[in-house]
């Protein structure tokens, strides 16, 4: 069966349409799950209007600030089908979490919250304004993110919508930096108030993405346009990949994928084929989508950041479309170094699509980190003290041959007594434990 027969592409649909059937199955337990998972924290709600009871997914809406409040609430409806001649194809859910002293939860009545709260008044006119019918939801929470996890799952909501902004960015890649910087020998003069401020992330966003409810887009830099003219979409994130298509291709309008163009990065020193092999899978990708008229574009970069890059600098698009990095049980990511470095530098809109996990690995992954976080921690000082100490057993000296001459002697003795006895203990005198801890030290690091 050749990758490129319709044999082939009719088992890969199949093979895509039961793994959302078994999501879909999942999905009950899994809530379930959540409810006993969920911390007390989530907050009370204090306002809400329901959207109606059409029988359409949902899709909620997270506004914060009222200068960015419009702009996501225009994407909002696009992705719910406004415009399209069939209708409005989902529900929106616009929601937002105040804190508990917040003044306008005590003094306003919850029918006048989208009037005394300005982001949601907002997102409520403008979505209004493209034809969607929308609700909303007003919570009282310490927690912002426990609380958006708390209404997405009430709502059973199949997508959710955040803002991101280039500070948030640049605080996410200073965070990165610290995390590096203070494994270093450096580390002891950053002070632990410096460490935890560079730490710092937008704590409902990070929320969130550490354990999404459902499938989160984040929409970040300048205001994006829609319907956007020619969305770039950056392939190489697996099966992902096509969730993240399906999201520019509703965001451009066109359901035949004119004008969208999807990216493949290969090396520059690549063996031959390499980049014939990449545009294959790229229009194997756009065919099980069904977007013949999509262009592809593969080229050379060190990075698929530089590929990006270099691929914006021709001009002529308006978006970046992107999925976060794959991630598996113990190795977690919110976005990924490709998508957190494109949407610090580029100039134009970026959208980070973080698919939910599916169910069992969701399951993995809470119960991971459950024992992760009552697993003993060191403080950035004691890793700097542990380095130092190791580093300086694994180097040579006068007590390093001594002991290996030692050991080289007893083992000799060993094998001409043929006593493996003599022989293990040999391997105990030996000081080789400290450089076996090293490499590992290393390997971890």
């Amino acid at each position: 069966m050749k990758p490129g027969s319709s044999l082939a592409r009719r088992a890969r649909v199949r093979a895509r349409a039961l793994r959302l059937r078994l999501r879909a199955a999942q999905a009950p337990w899994v809530a379930g799950f959540e409810r006993r998972m969920a911390a007390d924290a989530d907050g009370v709600v204090i306002g809400s209007s329901a959207p109606g009871e059409h029988g359409r997914p949902r899709i909620l809406l997270s506004v914060v600030r009222a200068s960015t409040a419009s702009d996501l609430a225009r994407v909002t409806a696009r992705l719910a089908g406004a415009g399209s001649p069939a209708g409005p194809t989902h529900d929106v859910v616009v929601v937002t979490v105040v804190a508990p002293d917040a003044a306008v939860a005590a003094e306003s009545p919850p029918e006048a919250l989208p009037q005394a709260l300005p982001a949601l008044g907002q997102a409520l006119a403008r979505l209004e304004a493209e034809g969607i019918a929308a609700g909303w939801v007003v919570r009282a929470a310490s927690d912002v993110g426990a609380a958006l996890r708390r209404e997405a799952r009430h709502q059973r909501a199949g997508l959710m919508v955040m803002g991101w902004t280039r500070a948030e960015a640049h605080a996410l890649a200073r965070a990165a930096e610290a995390r590096d910087a203070i494994t270093t020998a450096q580390a002891d003069a950053r002070t632990d108030g410096e460490a935890a401020e560079l730490a710092v992330l937008p704590a409902s966003l990070g929320a969130v993405l550490q354990f999404p409810p459902a499938d989160v887009l984040i929409v970040g830099g300048p205001a994006p346009r829609v319907p956007l003219r020619r969305p770039l979409v950056l392939l190489g994130s697996g099966r992902d990949d096509r969730v993240a298509l399906d999201h520019a291709v509703a965001l451009a309008g066109d359901p035949s994928g004119a004008g969208v163009a999807v990216l493949t990065v290969v090396p520059p020193d690549a063996p031959r084929g390499a980049a014939l092999s990449a545009e294959h899978r790229a229009r194997r990708v756009l065919e099980d989508a069904g977007l013949g008229a999509a262009a592809v574009r593969v080229v050379a970069a060190t990075s698929r950041a530089e590929g990006v890059q270099a691929v914006l600098g021709e001009g002529g698009f308006d978006a970046v479309v992107m999925a976060a990095a794959a991630e598996t049980v113990i190795k977690r990511q919110l976005f990924g170094g490709t998508q957190l470095e494109v949407s610090q530098r580029a100039e134009v809109p970026v959208l980070v699509l973080r698919p939910r996990a599916p169910g069992f690995r969701y399951v993995l992954q809470r119960v991971w980190s459950l024992l992760y976080d009552h697993l003993p921690k060191i403080t950035p000082a004691q890793q700097t003290s542990i380095q130092a100490v190791i580093g300086d057993a694994t180097r040579p000296n006068k007590d390093y041959f001594v002991m290996i001459g030692l050991s080289a002697g007893i083992a000799a003795l060993g094998l001409v007594q043929s006593s493996p006895a003599v022989i293990i203990g040999a391997m105990l005198v030996a000081p080789l434990m400290s450089a076996i801890i090293a490499v590992a030290l290393g390997i971890v690091e």
